[in-house]
């Protein structure tokens, strides 16, 4: 199907729970930002997305992570997602059926000041990346977040939590039970890991 096509389609939206109860996922039938997607945990550098900033016009919106086919939506305050939820699906639809995009196509680029990761430089680091990228970002884009390599020093593996990943209640133990068993399994030189 041609881009136009796509782009001309009806949007579908499906929403699904998080494990963090503050934070809901609304799955598009489209991509809608790259594989790395982006995180806006508070309301500064909205300019990078049109999206962000029409969901944070809403006064529960917390936060927002924009995957490449979803949409994490979190909330500050004692709100209830049954109703939530359809309220963010139809802002979401309106705002592509408009033609909007995720997000501005400078995006990316735009994000230095933002950037919380950072590039691993020896062979050990890229090793780690690359079990993160292909075992432990999936599962976790699977709960509407994302976890983003941020160094590797003294046996210490450091990883920023973002979308529903931030704040959640379960995600002291995903990373002790869930990351750090795998990453020491296969990477001896791991002896902890920990979110910054």
């Amino acid at each position: 199907m041609s881009d136009n096509a796509q782009e001309n389609k009806p949007v579908g939206i499906m929403s699904e729970a998080t494990p963090n109860p503050a934070s809901y996922k609304f799955v598009l039938d489209r991509q809608i930002a790259p594989h790395r997607g982006l995180d806006f945990p508070g309301p500064s550098g909205l300019e990078r997305s049109p999206l962000a900033q029409r969901l944070f016009e809403e006064s529960e919106v917390s936060g927002v992570y924009i995957g490449p086919n979803f949409v994490t939506v979190s909330h500050q305050g004692d709100h209830d997602w049954a109703k939530l939820k359809g309220k963010f699906t139809d802002l979401i639809r309106e705002h592509f059926s408009k033609g909007l995009p995720a997000l501005d196509e400078n995006a990316l680029e735009m994000e230095p000041g933002t950037t919380v990761g950072v590039e691993p430089t020896t062979d050990l680091e890229k090793k780690i990346t690359e079990i993160l990228d292909s075992q432990v970002r999936p599962a976790v884009a699977g709960d509407g977040g994302d976890v983003i390599f941020g160094g590797f020093e003294n046996g210490v593996l450091k990883l920023h939590l973002q979308g529903s990943c931030n704040g959640c209640p379960s995600s002291t133990m995903t990373l002790k039970m869930g990351i750090e068993r795998l990453m020491r399994s296969q990477i001896p030189e791991v002896q902890r890991v920990e979110a910054v």
